[in-house]
C-alpha cells in the first residue's frame, strides 16, 4: 500500500504533495520491490517533465526533484528494465536540450547505457538530430566522448549536422565554437571510417574554397586542423601546401591560418605527406616584409618560429627570421616578446641593432624592450655581447623614453656579469672613434655604483692617456669626482690614487690640475712624493702646478724649485 500511495501522490499537480512523496520514497527506498521501484521512477519522471514543460499549471521545484530522481535511479539501478528505461526516457531527453539540466542527462544516460541499449540509442538519436547551436555543450560533449559507441545512424546524423555548419555561407559563431570543441573532444578512430570520414574530406574541401574568408577560417579552421590527423595517408601535407599557397595572397585571411598552426605544425613523413615547410616559411617571411602592419602579422612570425623550433626548417632560414623580427617589432611588439626566447640566440647583431635603433611601437613599452634585451643578453657569450654593442655604437645615439642613448643603455644594462668585461673591452677597442668611446664612458660613469671602483681604477688611466680624444677626456675629467667618491676605504683611496699618479706627466695643463686635486682628495700626497719616477718626468710648470695643489708638501715645492732652476740654466 505504501508504494501505491507514494506513486500516486508523486504524480499530483500540487507541488507540496509531490515533494512529500519523493521525500518519503527516499526514506523507504530500501523497502521497494522491483515493480514498486520501477513504477515510482516512471511516475516521478513524468511529473518532472510536466514541471519543465508547463511550469504554470504544473509548478514544481524541478531542480530538487531532479536531484531526488538521480539519487533514486542510482540506488535502484538494479531494478531498471527496458520498460522502465522507456518510461523515463522522455524526461532525460528533455534534460539533454537545456543547459541547466544537461548534466542530469549525462548521469542518467550512463545508467541507460548499462541497462538498456535501445533506450540509450533512442536518447542519442534525439540528441544527434538537433543542431549544434541548439544543443547545450554538456550534451554534445557526452556524444563526443562516446563516439566509438554510437551507431551508424547516429554518425550519419552527426555528419549531416557538421556538414551544415561548415557549408553555411554565414558563419554561426556559437555552432562553430561548439563544433571545434566537439572535434577536440571526439578523439576516435571513427573519424577514419565512413560516414565521418566523409566529413573529414568535406572540411578540407570547404576550407580550400573559403581560403579568403577570415571570418570563416577563424571559426572553422581550428576544427579542420584537428581533423587532419584522420586524413588518408599523405593528404594532410598536400592540403596544407595548397591551402597556404592559395591564402598567401589574402592578407586578412593568411595570418589566421598561421595563428591556428602555432604548436601544431606536423612532421613531414609518410603519414602526413610533404608540404615543403621551408618554402612555406620563406613565403611567410616575405608576407611579413610586405605586410608588417597587417593585423595578425605577429601570428605569422609565431608560426614560423614554431616551425623552426620543431626542426622543420633549414638552418639557413634563421637569418631571414632574424630580419623579420627586426621589421615586425614596431608593429607587433607582443609577438616579438613572445618569440624572443626561441630566436634570441640566432638573431644577428645587425638585426638586434635595427630592432633597438629603428622606429619603436606607437605605444612605447619599455618593459617589452627590456624583456627582449634581457633574453638576448642571457643567451649570449661576451663576444656576442661585444658584437651587438659595436653594432649599436655604429649608428648615432637615439633617445628611448628618458634615456638619451636608449639602445646602448638598454643593451649594456642587461649584460649582468658580462657588463664590466664588455665595457672594458669597448673602452680599450682601438676600432672605436672618440664619439663611440665617449658614449661607452658616459654609460659607465652613469652606472658607476654598479660597475664598481675596480673597473675605474683600470679604465681611468687609459682614458686620461688618450689626450688626442678630447671628448672622452673631457667627460672623464668632468666625472672624476664621482669616481673618487666610490673610494671609501683607505685601501681603495690608495689604489685609485696610485692609478692616477702615473698619468700626470702626459696630461694637459687643465686636466693635470683636476687630477692632482683628485689625488689630494684621496690622501695621495705621500704616494706622489715617493714616486720619484713620475716626478722626474714632469717639467717645471707641471711641478709648479702640483706644488700649488699640495701646498703643505715641502718635497714637491723643492722639486718645483729645482726643476725651475734647471730650466733657467
Amino acid at each position: 500500500m505504501l508504494w501505491q500511495l507514494l506513486t500516486g501522490q508523486v504524480a499530483v499537480r500540487d507541488p507540496a504533495g509531490t515533494l512529500s512523496a519523493w521525500g518519503e520514497a527516499g526514506i523507504h527506498a530500501v523497502l521497494a520491490s522491483d515493480g514498486e521501484a520501477r513504477a515510482f521512477l516512471v511516475a516521478l519522471a513524468v511529473r518532472l517533465q510536466k514541471g519543465m514543460e508547463d511550469g504554470d499549471d504544473w509548478a514544481l521545484d524541478w531542480e530538487a526533484g531532479a536531484h531526488k530522481f538521480l539519487d533514486l535511479v542510482t540506488r535502484w539501478e538494479c531494478h531498471i528494465d527496458p520498460s522502465t528505461a522507456t518510461g523515463i526516457l522522455p524526461v532525460i531527453t528533455s534534460w539533454a536540450k537545456v543547459d541547466d539540466t544537461s548534466a542530469y542527462m549525462v548521469r542518467t544516460a550512463e545508467i541507460l547505457m548499462r541497462k538498456d541499449a535501445d533506450a540509450w540509442n533512442g536518447l542519442l538519436k534525439q540528441i544527434t538530430s538537433m543542431s549544434f547551436a541548439d544543443l547545450p555543450w554538456t550534451s554534445l560533449e557526452y556524444v563526443a566522448s562516446h563516439l566509438g559507441e554510437v551507431t551508424e545512424e547516429h554518425k550519419a546524423a552527426l555528419t549531416s549536422q557538421m556538414n551544415a555548419i561548415i557549408n553555411a555561407d554565414a558563419v554561426d559563431a556559437e555552432a562553430a565554437e561548439k563544433y571545434s570543441r566537439f572535434i577536440a573532444t571526439a578523439k576516435s578512430s571513427e573519424w577514419a571510417t565512413a560516414p565521418l570520414q566523409g566529413h573529414v574530406k568535406a572540411t578540407r574541401t570547404r576550407v580550400l574554397a573559403m581560403h579568403t574568408r577570415p571570418d570563416y577560417l577563424s571559426a572553422i579552421y581550428p576544427a579542420a586542423r584537428m581533423l587532419l590527423e584522420y586524413a588518408p595517408k599523405a593528404q594532410a601535407g598536400a592540403f596544407l601546401k595548397q591551402l597556404f599557397e592559395q591564402a598567401a595572397g589574402a592578407p586578412e585571411a593568411y595570418p589566421i591560418l598561421h595563428r591556428e598552426m602555432v604548436g601544431y605544425w606536423p612532421e613531414e613523413n609518410d603519414r602526413t605527406g610533404a608540404y615543403e615547410p621551408g618554402n612555406l616559411a620563406s613565403r611567410a617571411i616575405q608576407f611579413i616584409r610586405e605586410n608588417p602592419a597587417v593585423s595578425g602579422s605577429g601570428d605569422v612570425l609565431r608560426s614560423i618560429v614554431d616551425m623552426e623550433g620543431r626542426g622543420l626548417l633549414p638552418e639557413s632560414s634563421r637569418g631571414d627570421i632574424s630580419g623579420a623580427v627586426a621589421i615586425l617589432w614596431r608593429h607587433s611588439p607582443s609577438s616579438v616578446v613572445a618569440c624572443i626566447k626561441d630566436i634570441g640566440t640566432f638573431m644577428t647583431p645587425g638585426d638586434v641593432q635595427k630592432l633597438l635603433i629603428g622606429k619603436q611601437p606607437a605605444d612605447p613599452n619599455a618593459d617589452g624592450l627590456q624583456a627582449i634585451v634581457d633574453v638576448l643578453a642571457e643567451g649570449a657569450d661576451e663576444q656576442r655581447c661585444l658584437s651587438i654593442g659595436r653594432e649599436i655604437l655604429s649608428v648615432p645615439a637615439k633617445q628611448i623614453d628618458d634615456r638619451p642613448d636608449g639602445a646602448l643603455t638598454f643593451w649594456l644594462s642587461s649584460l649582468g656579469g658580462k657588463e664590466v668585461g664588455v665595457l672594458r673591452t669597448l673602452l680599450e677597442d682601438q676600432g672605436l672613434n672618440e664619439d663611440q668611446r665617449e658614449r661607452v664612458l658616459n654609460f659607465s660613469l652613469t652606472e658607476r655604483a654598479r660597475v664598481g671602483l675596480d673597473f675605474f681604477i683600470e679604465i681611468v688611466p687609459l682614458v686620461l692617456a688618450k689626450a688626442t680624444e678630447a671628448k672622452p677626456l673631457a667627460l672623464m675629467v668632468k666625472g672624476i669626482d664621482n669616481v673618487v667618491s666610490l673610494a671609501r676605504t683607505s685601501d681603495q683611496r690608495s689604489s685609485l690614487g696610485s692609478a692616477l699618479i702615473p698619468t700626470l706627466p702626459n696630461l694637459p695643463k687643465e686636466t693635470l690640475i683636476v687630477v692632482a686635486r683628485s689625488i689630494n682628495r684621496l690622501g695621495g700626497k705621500g704616494l706622489l712624493e715617493r714616486n720619484t719616477d713620475v716626478l722626474g718626468k714632469m717639467d717645471a710648470e707641471q711641478l709648479e702646478m702640483l706644488s700649488n695643489e699640495f701646498k703643505d708638501s715641502k718635497l714637491l715645492t723643492q722639486y718645483a724649485r729645482d726643476r725651475g732652476n734647471e730650466a733657467a740654466e
